[in-house]
């Protein structure tokens, strides 16, 4: 990819124009946390309440293994972060990579979006979009009749792994989820990297056709939740993942 000299809405890498003293650290281990997305606002997919917001999230991926791991899956955890900042606190770089070096996800721009209809009647869902008048059961057959709807996307309604408990209330609308694995839409020239403590992302055949790479440590089949709410003050942020 060539620089990067704006905002952009990416997944992974070091964010564009976070001031370095609000770079997250987690609460739970001390260390750097890694971003996982940064989306910028759009009116129709992703309505920030104002031109020029940004919104970050990122969780801890300080352990090597699955042992002691902090609890990113808990959205009141301290070891994940989601936020939006102004315009006018955003500088006009990279954010520096943090002394500790945290562990960078694969870094992937999005280019475009594709428009999608996740099948779910508009007046069966609630205001906040959490929770459905369909059954656990016909949701999932919904969801999986619909090619593609249960990964990486904004707007809809959430595909539950678990069920809708754990979302926030009141106030608060679901804008999006990330998935554990992304799709390319072409074959990248570039295959693997390592992080400076020696993490790989892979690049791989999605189902054998589309290429991927692997995403945020989400568990087993894991899905995470972005909720924000635009309250006047400063809008907030949300995030957690639930898995298999």
């Amino acid at each position: 990819m060539p620089p990067q000299t704006k905002p952009e809405d990416k997944v992974g890498g070091l964010p564009w124009g976070l001031p370095a003293e609000r770079y997250p650290i987690c609460q739970e281990c001390g260390k750097g946390q890694s971003l996982l997305i940064q989306l910028i606002h759009h009116p129709e997919r992703l309505d920030l309440g104002r031109p020029g917001r940004n919104l970050f999230v990122f969780q801890c991926n300080s352990s090597d293994d699955n042992a002691n791991i902090c609890a990113t899956w808990n959205g009141n955890s301290s070891a994940n972060a989601c936020f939006i900042l102004e315009p006018e606190e955003l500088t006009n770089d990279i954010t520096p990579m943090p002394e500790d070096e945290p562990y960078l996800e694969v870094e992937a721009h999005i280019i475009d979006w594709w428009i999608g209809e996740d099948g779910i009647p508009g007046e069966q869902v609630t205001l906040n979009g959490d929770s459905c008048e369909l059954s656990r059961e016909e949701l999932y057959k919904i969801f999986r009749q619909k090619a593609g709807y249960s990964g990486t996307r904004l707007g809809g309604f959430p595909d539950w792994v678990q069920d809708s408990w754990e979302a926030p209330r009141p106030n608060w609308k679901f804008v999006g989820q990330l998935s554990g694995e992304y799709r390319l839409a072409e074959e990248p020239s570039w295959k693997a990297r390592k992080s400076p403590k020696g993490k790989t992302g892979h690049i791989h055949k999605w189902h054998g056709q589309d290429w991927g790479f692997s995403g945020p440590n989400l568990g087993d089949a894991g899905v995470s939740y972005i909720f924000v709410r635009l309250s006047e003050g400063q809008p907030e942020g949300h995030y957690f993942w639930q898995c298999a």
